[in-house]
């Protein structure tokens, strides 16, 4: 961490790009979930009604 000119520390932007990616992977992770309960979805419905 580096001190910001308040002199309290503040993230680096390496700190802020590696935050940034978890989130993003945490974003992915959540929509390939949903998908994949859409997906589970659509096919009880299909064995439901056929």
């Amino acid at each position: 961490m580096q001190r910001g000119l308040d002199g309290k520390s503040s993230k680096t932007m390496e700190a802020m790009d590696e935050e940034e990616e978890g989130l993003e992977e945490e974003e992915e992770d959540e929509e390939e979930h949903v998908e994949s309960r859409k997906l589970k979805l659509i096919q009880f419905e299909w064995l439901l009604f056929k």
